[in-house]
């Protein structure tokens, strides 16, 4: 990945200039929109086929209840729907820019932690309204919400989905995140020592 060195710049050990940091947050901040849009591409293919999934093994997985041929099909039916629902409605909440931003307090630290949103709470707790949909099913139909499997919940796939790896596109996200947090973190530091030079020079031209 190609990225900025906040300590030397094109000039052979020349401190970057505030334009040219300016000008890298902006690439960089693009790059952030970027991967989100490619991540909200794969959970939109994503999220009807994981409400079928999970119903799928609940009803596999126990035994003890028994559906009707009649209520499966009609199970299966609501799961569609269920689908389109998630798209429809969850998506576009995660389309405001600012959530993939600004939602997260902290950068992830470990290789894990990278390959998951958790650390966006904004993004996650949204991304997980998909599971809500799957635990309504599971109510209305008597299937089993908690047990062995625990309460449904969204797990990002770890295999390619319309030609990309969901894994690849949250890591690229959180490194260009992490960039964009440098930059800025620079930016403001060089906009603090302006400002004490300019207070400097007033005081002693006083």
């Amino acid at each position: 990945m190609e990225t900025l060195s906040l300590t030397s710049g094109a000039g052979g050990g020349a401190t970057p200039s505030v334009e040219e940091l300016a000008e890298r947050r902006e690439v960089v901040r693009d790059k952030v929109r970027h991967d989100a849009r490619e991540i909200i591409s794969v959970l939109r293919l994503d999220f009807p086929s994981f409400i079928v999934r999970q119903l799928k093994e609940r009803y596999v997985s126990h035994p003890e209840v028994r559906l009707e041929p009649e209520q499966l099909r009609a199970l299966k039916a609501e799961a569609e729907e269920a689908g389109r629902r998630a798209v429809e409605e969850i998506l576009p909440e995660l389309e405001d820019p600012a959530l993939w931003l600004e939602g997260a307090p902290e950068l992830p630290q470990s290789p894990e932690e990278r390959r998951s949103l958790r650390h966006n709470p904004e993004v996650w707790s949204r991304v997980q309204k998909v599971a809500g949909l799957v635990r309504e099913l599971l109510e209305k139909y008597g299937l089993p919400v908690a047990g062995e499997q625990g309460e449904p919940s969204y797990k990002l796939p770890a295999w390619f989905i319309g030609g990309r790896l969901m894994v690849s596109l949250v890591e690229s996200y959180w490194r260009n995140l992490a960039e964009l947090r440098a930059l800025e973190a620079e930016l403001q530091a060089l906009e603090r020592s302006r400002v004490r030079a300019e207070r400097a020079a007033e005081w002693d031209a006083a």
